[in-house]
Order: structure tokens, then sequence, then C-alpha cells
């Protein structure tokens, strides 16, 4: 959910909050009013059944069938692995 975040501009690096400079001083991002504001919004988001319900649930075997199944709109994955995904499904 790192795009999530960023939205609000907060640094993560893998799902992890990072230190940041935040008006001016050197901030643990997690603790910021962006970070607040985030959670908010994805709060949100859940509520309304727009954030998959098991997102924090999910194993890498479920998580990779809910996107072969099309079940997904958008997810944050590294490049490399996304276009041997792609080359994949275009194989079969």
């Amino acid at each position: 959910m790192d795009h999530l975040f960023s939205m609000y501009g907060i640094v993560m690096w893998e799902g992890n909050p990072q230190w940041y400079i935040y008006d001016g001083r050197l901030t643990y991002s997690a603790v910021t009013k962006n970070m607040k504001d985030a959670l908010q919004f994805m709060s949100e988001l859940y509520k309304e059944g727009l954030i998959d319900q098991e997102t924090l649930l999910n194993d890498k075997a479920g998580w990779e069938r809910k996107i072969s199944s099309n079940r997904i709109g958008v997810y944050f994955h590294w490049a490399q692995t996304t276009n041997k995904r792609q080359n994949q499904s275009i194989i079969q």
C-alpha cells in the first residue's frame, strides 16, 4: 500500500515507514499528521469495500490468485516480478 501512503507524502519502503524531513525536522513518518490522514482515508476505503477486506491476511498464493483472476484493480509490486507475471500470462 506504499502508493496510498505516498499520496499523503509519507515515505515508505516495502510497507515500512521511514525517517524523513517533515517541517524542517527529521521525523519518523509513522508519527506524522500525514500518516494519521492517510490511515483515515484508508479506513474509509476499507469501510466502503474499496480495499480488499483480506488485504492484511492474504498469503502470497492468495494474493497472486486474486491478481490472476482479475479481482484486483490496483496493486503495488516490483517491476521485474510484474514483468515476469505478464510474460507468463502471455505464454499461457
